[in-house]
């Protein structure tokens, strides 16, 4: 121990010649557990000069500040302190109820009450060796004060053995004071020493940890270097992949160019022959619109010939029904006129030329009073149908009769009395209706009665 930090809160002894000071045991020799203490609040270094004078030295580690007789050191500043100098780990003029005052006053080991007195290194101490010959004399007096010749001689003998041991005993106190001298010293180089290799082993641990470090980091990198080889490699084959993609992509475009090409040809083509198809398409449109327009044009007049016809039809069926009435009248007349008539059985040869006459009976000799204005009505009706329907033409039967005349084979028993026979022949004369537009007098002809579609009604 070469030093001391005495305090309210305790006393420490500095061993070392670099002694540490603050809060955590890992980075300080000394501990102060504060909680506004720094983890190394300050370091206190021995230093031995060229003339084997000691001096003790202050460094101030703390971001709180340290601060020697109420003066401020500073961060990593050091100052020289000397015996009984006081340091204060606190502000000195702060008073907080929550920070106790911390200071200490420090102190030489060998010169506890010295005020600045540099420290010289302690050399072998001399042990004061008492002459042997006052040291006998006094024996001796004292012997002879306080007993007999005798025993002054026994106590002469036995203060000299005694006076030889304790200084036997001194010279040894002495060497081993020296001893301890020496052994302090080399405490305080191995301590030195071994805080050297601490702060060495520290330094060696903080480069293992960075080289740990450095090494995990390696291991990291080559890892991340193998699997960025791998997805350069497959990288690599992917862009052989889509290499070969690409000219094949590339070969299928000029396919589909010239394909294209050929496309754009037959569709310019066929853009032309749509062209001649859309003006062929107008054309046509145009010509179905007007055929449109006539189909309308012929379904109204259609519509209105239809209901002309209609008309026509009750005014034809009509007339049929007055022909057949005249005609059955004829057919009465005729029998009357048949039993008045005699027919003379000779008259048969003469009348053989007369035999194929036939009479074509129609309304006309049914209405022989009214021949001239039928025939004028006629006219009338002809012209309206040829001015509204145009070419209609509706062919109706006019029922007719042929009369033969033939003679009796076996004449009635009355010789004078004779009948005309009236023989309906199957076959009649065809014969337009006078209200046609196309009729005519003369156009008649003879068809078969079987052909008469009422009669088969």
């Amino acid at each position: 121990m070469w030093g001391q930090l005495v305090g309210p809160i305790g006393t420490y002894d500095l061993r070392l010649p670099l002694c540490r000071i603050g809060r955590i045991s890992a980075k300080a020799d000394i501990v102060i557990p504060k909680p506004w203490i720094s983890a190394l609040q300050c370091t206190i270094e021995l230093r031995r000069t060229g003339n084997n004078d000691q001096t003790v030295w202050l460094k101030d580690m703390s971001s709180n500040g340290v601060y020697v007789n109420g003066d401020i050191v500073g961060k990593s500043i050091e100052r020289q302190i000397f015996d009984n100098d006081e340091i204060y780990f606190t502000k000195p003029s702060l008073h907080t109820p929550n920070v106790e005052p911390t200071f200490f006053r420090f102190h030489f080991a060998n010169q506890p009450h010295s005020i600045n007195v540099t420290p010289v290194k302690a050399g072998k101490r001399s042990v004061p060796t008492p002459d042997s010959k006052s040291s006998s004399g006094s024996a001796k007096k004292l012997c002879v004060a306080s007993s007999s010749s005798a025993q002054r001689d026994e106590l002469v003998v036995g203060t000299e053995s005694m006076l030889k041991a304790n200084q036997e005993l001194r010279q040894r106190l002495f060497e081993a004071g020296n001893r301890e001298i020496e052994l302090k010293e080399q405490l305080q180089e191995m301590l030195a020493n071994v805080q050297r290799r601490e702060h060495e082993i520290d330094e060696l641990r903080e480069e293992v940890t960075k080289a740990r470090a450095k090494s995990v980091e390696e291991e990291h990198l080559r890892l991340e270097h193998e699997a960025l080889e791998a997805k350069y490699k497959q990288a690599e084959a992917k862009c052989v992949e889509i290499d070969l993609g690409w000219l094949k992509d590339k070969e299928l475009l000029k396919q589909c160019q010239e394909e294209l090409a050929s496309a754009l040809r037959s569709t310019l083509s066929l853009n032309n022959v749509v062209d001649v198809l859309k003006t062929e398409l107008e054309d046509a449109l145009s010509k179905t619109t007007a055929a449109t327009q006539k189909v309308r044009q012929l379904e109204i007049d259609n519509q209105k010939l239809g209901h002309q016809l209609d008309l026509v039809h009750r005014t034809s069926d009509h007339e049929q029904e007055h022909n057949r009435e005249a005609f059955r009248h004829m057919q009465e007349c005729m029998a009357a006129l048949g039993n008045q008539i005699e027919v003379v059985h000779d008259a048969q040869v003469d009348d053989d030329e007369a035999a194929e006459t036939q009479c074509v009976l129609t309304e006309r000799f049914s209405r022989v009073d009214d021949s001239d204005d039928d025939k004028e009505k006629e006219d009338d009706e002809c012209t309206h149908a040829q001015e509204v329907g145009g070419k209609l033409a509706d062919t109706t039967i006019a029922e007719t009769t042929t009369l033969h005349v033939e003679d009796q084979a076996s004449p009635p028993a009355s010789s004078t009395s004779s009948h005309l026979v009236v023989t309906e022949s199957k076959q009649r004369w065809l014969q337009l209706k006078k209200d046609s537009p196309v009729a005519s007098v003369d156009d008649c002809g003879l068809f078969d009665e079987s052909q008469d579609v009422r009669h088969q009604a």
